[in-house]
């Protein structure tokens, strides 16, 4: 069974590599869905199974009313054309961002090449505190 981020793997790069896949994935989904971002939560998921690390991530809504349902993200979610290529997109806008080259530079090891502009988004989406991000290692 994975256990939730935050339970010792949290810093290991397979980590950062779905927590920063999950916040290109909350920017484009909102996007595509017509839910704001800030109304999609994340939950990041990491395991050591004998000699891998392994990792997940469960995107949902988090707000009541009409950014609480799950109509539009579902129906993302169901079509697999449609989701492959919101997942290529979250790599492919990750080689640039538009505070490059500071952003790609940044040397705070917390916060990896990320700011607001590529990866970072609203504080009540992220359990992480946006600390953990890197976009780079989606790209490497």
């Amino acid at each position: 069974w994975m256990k939730r981020a935050g339970e010792g793997l949290e810093k290991h790069p397979i980590h950062v590599w779905w927590h920063t896949l999950s916040h290109r994935l909350i920017d484009l989904l909102g996007l595509d869905s017509g839910f704001s971002s800030a109304s999609i939560r994340e939950r990041t998921y990491i395991s050591r199974e004998g000699g891998n690390v392994i990792g997940g991530v469960l995107l949902y809504t988090s707000q009541p009313g009409g950014d609480g349902t799950m109509g539009g993200l579902s129906g993302i979610s169901k079509d697999s054309r449609a989701m492959k290529e919101i997942v290529l997109r979250a790599f492919e806008e990750s080689v640039v961002c538009s505070n490059d080259p500071i952003c790609e530079e940044a040397v705070n090891s917390k916060e990896g090449a990320s700011c607001y502009a590529c990866c970072m988004v609203s504080e009540t989406s992220c359990e992480h505190r946006n600390k953990l991000l890197d976009r780079l290692v989606l790209v490497n």
